[in-house]
């Protein structure tokens, strides 16, 4: 736990560290106050019950010292009150405070855990479930601030605090002061042990439920057209219903867990008062004589009991968000080794000469490629692609068209050999070559938005000229002119407003926007009729010149336009000049 309490500091940040630290000192304001209205209660009960408060230290202080007279009642009430009233405001302060901080906190961990998946190597993340990433990044962050960072202020706050009050019960009374806290020492570790391994479990169960959760209903989400031909409602909703029931039986066993040490306090309270007044009575002890000590103790209790049960609460909800909490920090911690490895990139780029104007060659060299050692996909592959050339790329389903064009974009990185861009080695300029890449993949996938944010996708330096521009080529100036909001027009959730020949113009548009240098068509035209088909060639007829231009597709049309066919075969390329 304290490993992942360091760990928990090192991810916020060297800013959120210091909002930490000025907490801190507001927690010792109210601490300080805490502990003058604690000191208060034997005085006010002295005078009551005409006892006298000169056994009270820190009161003989004051009123040795700075002259004060604790003998009026009145004064003494007012003081209390005053003390009170300035805890309450300051509580509230640091409410706000707390509050506004974990929030920004809760936004800048969530940023880190998005940006992880979104910045990474595509070779790291494509494996990944995305139901796993969506319950890291939404969920996972969440019990990071609420059952980690959080957690461990209150066990600060609540250990300073817990030290000051019995520091003050061991001056009045040292013997009962130490009893009670061995007992309650002793039932807090006895707790703990008993059930650690039961929130470790539960902790690794419920990550598991919310990955699954959250991958059901995205699957689901994705493939209703799907869903609602088949028929197949019931059974995404007897899956999420399964899995909630699970998720059910965890919460339940959290919530009693989380009850049963105050039901337990309460017994070891009633049965230590129960036993302090019958040895009184033995004893024949003067009952008013102790009302003073015995009002300090029990106003004590009143405090020390939801103490002791936040206490077992935080400890409880740190283990249970243990595994969800380890994995922001492994993520966070990954997310901020890529930025450093970028930056350092980023300033070798600087210095290297990336203008393709004039030339523009991929050589591929004893290129050797596998997702794993037993997955070979390559082996010793060596070709040369130049511009102006037209490739048409075929093989069957899942001999490696699609990963040999993610070796020579930069998503994926050869396990052995190289891919050079103009002599250069594409790993040491892979982010700025992505820009150089234009890619039209078969999914087609629009967002929610207006066809100009679909086709810019956050781009920038891209004026509403090159989008008019682009929106010819592809043969969808006319419906866009046509349209009221013309680009401003939103195209509906995945693209419903539009037709499927639509949706694959705008993802063509997309890609030729930005006048990339290599344009990878990954089965672009299969919403297209032979028709449609021959009118696209004649435009990329057009715009091939000083491009590389790569065909995946099935299409003899499509074959008999390329200047070159590759044929990937028994993990190897091999190629002819069509003309």
């Amino acid at each position: 736990m304290i490993n992942q309490f360091f760990g928990i500091l090192r991810v916020i940040g060297k800013q959120n560290r210091l909002r930490s630290l000025f907490l801190l000192l507001v927690l010792l304001c109210i601490i300080f106050l805490e502990l003058l209205n604690f000191s208060l209660i034997i005085p006010i009960l002295s005078i009551i019950f005409n006892n006298g408060s000169k056994e009270n230290f820190f009161l003989n202080f004051i009123e040795t010292h700075l002259n004060f007279n604790f003998q009026n009642i009145f004064i003494i009430g007012i003081i209390f009150l005053t003390v009170l009233f300035l805890k309450i405001l300051i509580l509230l302060l640091f409410e706000y405070i707390l509050h506004k901080y974990s929030r920004r906190i809760n936004v800048d961990i969530t940023l880190k855990a998005y940006s992880y998946f979104l910045h990474s190597p595509w070779q790291e993340i494509f494996k990944k479930n995305h139901g796993y990433m969506m319950r890291n990044i939404l969920g996972d962050t969440g019990v990071f601030i609420g059952q980690g960072l959080m957690k461990f202020i209150e066990l600060f706050k609540n250990t300073v605090l817990l030290a000051f009050i019995l520091g003050y019960l061991f001056f009045v009374n040292f013997k009962v002061t130490f009893l009670i806290l061995i007992l309650l020492i002793f039932f807090i570790l006895i707790f703990y042990l008993v059930f650690k391994k039961k929130f470790i479990s539960m902790s690794e169960e419920i990550i598991n439920l919310d990955a699954f959760k959250y991958k059901n209903i995205s699957e689901s989400i994705l493939n209703l057209r799907d869903i609602k031909l088949t028929g197949s409602a019931n059974y995404f909703l007897n899956l999420f219903e399964t899995n909630e029931n699970k998720v059910t039986k965890v919460v339940i066993a959290d919530a009693i867990l989380s009850k049963l040490p105050r039901y337990l306090i309460e017994i070891i309270i009633v049965l230590f008062v129960f036993g302090a007044l019958v040895f009184f009575n033995l004893k024949n002890i003067d009952m008013v004589n102790l009302i003073p000590i015995l009002g300090l103790y029990s106003f004590a209790a009143l405090r020390m009991i939801p103490i002791f049960l936040v206490y077992n609460s935080s400890l409880q909800s740190i283990k249970m968000g243990k595994f969800q909490i380890d994995e922001v920090i492994k993520n966070a911690g990954r997310f901020s080794e890529f930025y450093r490895e970028k930056e350092q990139k980023d300033k070798k780029i600087k210095n290297i000469n990336q203008n393709y104007d004039q030339n523009l060659e991929i050589f591929v060299s004893d290129l050797y490629f596998g997702y794993s050692d037993k997955k070979e996909i390559f082996k010793n592959i060596n070709l040369k692609l130049k511009k102006n050339n037209t490739i048409f790329l075929e093989g069957s389903n899942g001999s490696g068209k699609s990963t040999f064009v993610d070796l020579i974009s930069g998503m994926l990185k050869p396990n052995k050999g190289s891919i050079k861009i103009n002599g250069i080695n594409l790993e040491d300029i892979s982010d700025s070559w992505k820009d150089k890449i234009g890619y039209v993949s078969q999914s087609n996938y629009l967002i929610n938005s207006s066809i100009k944010n679909n086709i810019v996708f956050g781009r920038k330096n891209i004026s509403d000229k090159n989008i008019n521009d682009v929106l010819k080529i592809v043969g969808l100036d006319s419906l866009v002119n046509d349209l009221p909001d013309k680009l401003s027009t939103n195209v509906g959730n995945l693209g419903t407003s539009l037709s499927g020949g639509q949706k694959q113009r705008i993802s063509i548009a997309r890609a030729l926007v930005a006048d990339p240098k290599v344009i990878i068509l990954d089965e672009a035209t299969n919403a297209l009729d032979i028709e449609g088909e021959k009118k696209f060639l004649e435009i990329i007829n057009k715009i091939k010149k000083d491009k590389i231009i790569i065909f995946i597709a099935h299409s003899n049309i499509i074959k008999d336009f390329c200047d070159i066919s590759f044929k990937i075969k028994n993990k190897n390329i091999e190629f002819e000049e069509n003309k």
